[in-house]
């Protein structure tokens, strides 16, 4: 199967001032080897809509069926997964590259090898994310360095929490909630000590860790990098949001003149992404006003150079936004006194 090309006359590129601490955009796409094949074979992508069907395709026993059974067994789990087929990563990456899957996963972690070969290919995909699962925190050293790269760190005979955290969370609208904290189901807890728990943490790993009250949870919503996974994902969203928006303006518009009139289109459209960004919780409300805090700008066709002018590009729309974030920590100061 290959991929239709798009043609997308929007570029969008955000930047951060500050390093960042960093539809639902949350399709898995379950990455299996295929072995004792022709080695000529070319990669394939299979979409599926359950478990029943990837069983069928697959087998009940495969490793590729159970990370997909576990996937839909999740409460907010997605409408579809892609299964990609290959016998070489990378070519299967580069051929499925702009499909429309946003978490990568690998059925089989049992080779850390393998894993390594897996997040090294998938993670040079700059908007979409890597999920792997290593049972111990010193092997995620051997692993890509991407800011897109998830590492959850659990046993494998107690399951794959990468794919039931996938499940569960991945789907749900950017901005509206953290990854950590979530619980998923069908995973056996392991029971980390707080020293094993601190090196995950060091690590920048993720476990699955009992709360105070007795809940399990996942301990942290990040990736290999310290960055947060839900302020990536939003970034992402809002990109691919803004393009879609001005996309269909220039798609849908008999003329778009380059002027006043067509520029101040541009800026709503931006606008109203924004906006619904905000709605969303990714950007954050200004304590003084109480309106989202972002801007949009747009320059007029005099600040523009002569040359975009006659090649009917626009460069002057620009934005910019303080990202809500998330409290992942609390603390409280008490006092004992007298009197009040």
């Amino acid at each position: 199967m290959s991929i239709e090309a798009l043609q997308s006359d929007v570029d969008v590129v955000i930047s951060a001032q500050s390093p960042v601490i960093a539809q639902g955009l949350g399709t898995p796409a379950i990455f299996t080897k295929k072995t004792g094949g022709d080695p000529s074979f070319k990669p394939t992508l299979q979409e599926f809509n359950s478990s029943t069907d990837v069983a069928t395709a697959f087998g009940s026993g495969s490793t590729v069926s159970k990370v997909a059974q576990l996937i839909f067994a999740q409460s907010n789990r997605p409408d579809h997964v892609d299964i990609i087929q290959y016998t070489d990563i990378e070519t299967a990456v580069n051929m499925f590259a702009d499909a429309d899957w946003m978490f990568a996963l690998l059925d089989d972690v049992s080779d850390q090898n393998e894993v390594a070969t897996f997040a090294g290919a998938t993670t040079e995909i700059g908007d979409k994310f890597t999920v792997v699962q290593v049972s111990d925190s010193a092997k995620l050293s051997s692993l890509s360095t991407s800011k897109n790269l998830i590492a959850f760190v659990h046993p494998l005979d107690k399951g794959r929490l990468d794919a039931a955290a996938v499940g569960n969370i991945a789907n749900l609208q950017p901005g509206s909630t953290t990854w950590k904290f979530r619980s998923v189901t069908g995973i056996a807890p392991n029971g980390y000590t707080s020293s094993e728990l601190g090196q995950i943490k060091k690590a920048n790993g993720i476990s699955y860790v009992k709360a105070v009250g007795g809940a399990y949870m996942l301990s942290e919503g990040w990736t290999i990098t310290g960055d947060y996974i839900d302020e990536i994902h939003a970034r992402i969203w809002i990109e691919n949001e803004i393009k879609a928006s001005l996309q269909e303006l220039l798609t849908n518009t008999a003329k778009l003149s380059y002027d006043q009139r067509g520029i101040i289109q541009i800026q709503s459209a931006i606008d109203l992404v924004l906006m619904s960004a905000a709605n969303n919780g990714i950007i954050a409300t200004d304590d003084k006003t109480g309106r989202p805090a972002y801007v949009v700008t747009a320059t007029p066709r005099s600040s523009q150079s002569s040359s975009d002018v006659h090649t009917r590009t626009y460069r002057g729309a620009a934005f910019k936004y303080v990202q809500a974030g998330a409290i992942h920590n609390i603390v409280v100061s008490g006092q004992i006194a007298d009197a009040i």
